[in-house]
């Protein structure tokens, strides 16, 4: 491990509205907004290095357990892929959040429509935005939302790697800043929405795959990829983590997740089960525990995880959390008593939060989490002055 150190004014209620009718603009304008990132493969190593001498006080990037405006869904690809699925995934959210569903009218929109329809779901804040969007993995190849001290939000798109988004799902990040209107930055670093987790005061931590995937495809060094990582989410303390051995993504958010801005999860294995991995988080988790951020010093609770020995790997830090409700993916039919332990630690720590869980199981082979499904464009507000407190 390492360690390194616009503004929306438009009421909640009406900004389906405004997404609807930026999406019409953009549909007359013809593929304007499609086309924002073509200028991108002009962009050099001085484009993204320029946002280093910014300094990480212009922006902060929220956590997660922070308030939350909306949470996009990519509905055409799950109604085509796992109807089933997204029907309990939008039931599970309730009406904790606003959720825009995308929905490429060509490909997935009517499938999407019959399900709703037929769902019960007149009681959610729930729209359909009709944007060319191919994949589902939306938090992947999404753009992250980002806040100045006055609360106002930017979108960052960093690249993704292939198989993870479509090349026309590049487009997703245009249309969704536009819609909402805030500025877009973008940076050739590949970082997908995985690879890193932050506490939102200013603490992150990514994944070591991050450094030797964008070294080996941009032959930046590895204190200028976490530099400019770090410069343009407004992330002054930046620590590399080591993946998980033998997991695909090597995504951390497939074993940390922050419930506060000073409690950490992370999870853990039985040492006969595996070895490496029990000796990774351990050691994770033992840097950790104890070490000071600006929210205070961090603590560090352990959450058991499943084994693989099928060779697909589950998850239980990959949650969604939607204002007052966090939805928990489980595994039923693999290891049920796990899922049971994994709700009840979530629900001492999160206390005053709705826990709900989500089966995932169809998803598992995919390399695909809960987590990876959802995108978040958290609430205009002012960085946080006080942390929330879970319940010990």
């Amino acid at each position: 491990m390492r360690n390194d150190k616009s503004n929306s004014t438009t009421p909640p209620a009406d900004r389906g509205k405004v997404i609807l009718l930026a999406v019409l603009i953009l549909a007359a304008l013809g593929t304007a907004a499609f086309l924002y990132f073509s200028s991108g493969d002009n962009q050099d190593k001085s484009d993204t290095a320029a946002l280093a001498d910014s300094g990480p006080d212009l922006f902060r990037l929220p956590g997660d357990f922070e308030p939350q405006e909306f949470l996009f869904l990519a509905g055409g690809p799950l109604a085509e892929s796992h109807p089933g699925f997204m029907t309990h995934l939008v039931r599970g959210l309730g009406t904790s959040v606003a959720i825009r569903l995308l929905a490429d009218p060509s490909t997935g929109g009517s499938r999407l429509e019959t399900i709703l329809n037929g769902g019960g779901f007149a009681h959610h804040d729930l729209e359909v935005v009709p944007l060319p969007i191919r994949t589902m993995w939306i938090r992947d190849f999404g753009p992250r939302t980002v806040t100045d001290e006055q609360g106002r939000r930017s979108m960052v798109e960093f690249e993704h790697q292939d198989g993870r988004g479509h090349n026309r799902d590049h487009g997703i990040s245009a249309s969704l800043s536009i819609a909402l209107g805030m500025n877009l930055m973008g940076s050739r670093l590949s970082l997908e929405g995985g690879d890193l987790v932050g506490n939102g005061r200013g603490f992150g931590l990514i994944s070591e795959e991050v450094v030797a995937r964008n070294s080996s495809s941009l032959g930046f060094g590895s204190d200028e990829i976490l530099q400019n990582v770090a410069s343009i989410l407004g992330i002054e303390n930046l620590t590399l983590v080591p993946p998980l051995e033998g997991e695909p993504t090597g995504h951390v958010d497939m074993f940390c997740t922050f419930l506060a801005a000073d409690l950490v999860v992370i999870g853990k294995f039985e040492k006969s089960a595996d070895p490496e991995n029990a000796g990774r988080l351990d050691a994770t988790a033992d840097f950790l525990d104890g070490l000071a951020t600006r929210a205070g010093r961090l603590r560090v609770e352990r959450l058991p995880m499943p084994d693989h020995d099928d060779g697909l790997w589950r998850t239980y830090t990959a949650i969604v959390f939607a204002n007052e409700v966090v939805l928990v993916p489980q595994f039923p039919d693999y290891c049920p008593d796990l899922d049971a332990t994994a709700l009840e630690i979530y629900r001492k720590l999160l206390s005053s939060r709705r826990i709900v869980g989500i089966d995932v199981s169809d998803l598992v082979a995919e390399n695909t989490t809960l987590r990876s499904l959802t995108l978040n464009v958290p609430a205009s507000r002012p960085a946080a002055t006080e942390t929330e407190r879970p319940t010990p």
